[in-house]
């Protein structure tokens, strides 16, 4: 098959796979190479960032939970609850006052509180100047969170303008019979838990964000806005990996169908795994990135190789093809033409003893041609010896009877001719003189 095509054609074939399989290979291999190296690399890196920040939240949460602790053991709150409960209105509104007074010394200067309640055992809000719809809603929200048995439970609230806030409900319970005496409220802006982890960024596109391991929707997010959109695929995959034992890293499609890759850690106490999304297409900016480089520079190896493999070729099949047609012309018999040859090449070698060969083809017909014709000089000669030898006696040199009648041969024709000159001329000459007389 390769004898089929032409030699300059297989050396530039033979040049371009030569160089391009090479960097095809590599640039395939070190793309894989790249985007698993990338993928492990953001997968140890944001698994570490996300338990970090997992325990900077449960400091955060326990910082509270501690405060709201003291204030629900302290003795004015059990005092003021125990008024609350009496039947004399104003004991009654004295504790009231209390409590209200206790709500805003423990949480009114930190401005990352939103909401600040005392719920009595129906779950209705002690301050009567709360709204009632924000008091109906604060009241189910209570109702239907789970038993809490003395422990405190943390969920989001969003009231009825969209506000919404990390709560923290806690049962308050009498220190004397360790009964009920109402449930604390704390409302807190999701923004400061995402002072947590505003400051981490990852890179490639990454979000941070606190969701509900239930149903992936977002409870705290690095955005002031916090307007993400819940991610129930998200949410699936942990459970997922949760439920068979693998690491803190999964992958998961988004509602637009994109491939993300996400590290988690859980938040304990909660319900709420702290996320790391990295999209991959952003992960693999950076291999794409590399990829191109090698992109670019097959292109220019195959460009070269191209420009390399021509030149070479043309070294080698122009000579070639020259030296085809000189031995071509030489079936005519013209052994005059001569290769013309440079360099110490094989071709030139080639060349060279082509040139010695016709020159050495070109004396020897010479020769043969100067043989030939001294041989027919000779033979010439000796045909006129032969001939002179036939037509004379040997002893005396006078022409013998052959060479008489040969010579009388041709007497006797020569004879003959010039009687028929004779007699045209006479025929004529009669013809013009009938003619005069006919005149």
């Amino acid at each position: 098959l390769l004898r089929r095509i032409e030699i300059r054609y297989r050396l530039i074939n033979s040049f371009l796979l030569v160089s391009m399989l090479p960097l095809v290979i590599a640039g395939i291999v070190a793309y894989r190479e790249s985007s698993n190296a990338s993928q492990e690399k953001i997968r140890i890196f944001a698994g570490e960032v996300v338990k970090q920040v997992a325990q900077n939240m449960l400091q955060q949460i326990e910082k509270i939970e501690s405060s709201s602790e003291e204030l629900a053991m302290s003795e004015r709150m059990q005092k003021a609850l125990a008024a609350y409960y009496s039947k004399n209105p104003p004991e009654r509104a004295a504790g009231h006052a209390e409590i209200i007074r206790l709500l805003l010394e423990n949480y009114g200067s930190f401005e990352y509180v939103n909401q600040k309640y005392v719920l009595d055992r129906r779950h209705r809000i002690m301050d009567p100047q709360v709204f009632a719809q924000l008091g109906n809603g604060v009241a189910r929200f209570a109702e239907e969170a789970p038993d809490m048995k003395g422990q405190p439970y943390w969920d989001v609230y969003s009231t009825a303008a969209g506000q919404k806030s990390v709560v923290m409900l806690r049962d308050i319970l009498f220190k004397g019979n360790n009964r009920v005496a109402g449930t604390l409220f704390v409302g807190l802006r999701p923004l400061h838990f995402s002072r947590i982890f505003e400051s981490v960024n990852l890179g490639y596109g990454s979000r941070m964000l606190v969701i509900d391991r239930r149903d992936g929707h977002v409870i705290v997010s690095a955005n002031a806005a916090n307007d993400d959109a819940p991610e129930p695929g998200l949410a699936a995959a942990i459970a997922l990996s949760v439920a068979e034992g693998r690491d803190n890293f999964v992958s998961y499609l988004d509602a637009g169908n994109k491939k993300q890759l996400a590290a988690f850690a859980p938040v304990p106490r909660t319900g709420w795994m702290v996320v790391n999304i990295t999209p991959l297409n952003a992960l693999n900016t950076e291999v794409r990135s590399i990829r191109n480089k090698i992109i670019v520079i097959g292109v220019l190896c195959f460009i070269l190789a191209l420009v390399l493999s021509f030149i070479i070729a043309r070294s080698i099949s122009l000579p070639l093809k020259q030296l085809v047609g000189v031995m071509k012309a030489t079936r005519t018999g013209n052994y005059l033409i001569r290769m013309d040859y440079e360099g110490k090449d094989e071709i030139a070698l080639l060349s060279q003893r082509f040139n010695d060969m016709a020159s050495k083809v070109h004396q020897h017909n010479e020769r043969l041609e100067e043989l030939v014709a001294e041989r027919t000089r000779e033979l010439e000669q000796a045909n006129r010896q032969l001939e002179a030898l036939s037509a004379t006696d040997s002893l005396t040199g006078i022409a013998n009877r052959r060479r008489f009648d040969e010579a009388l041969g041709g007497e006797l024709r020569r004879a003959v001719r010039s009687l028929n000159r004779r007699t045209i001329a006479s025929r004529s000459a009669s013809g013009e003189t009938a003619q005069k007389i006919v005149s």
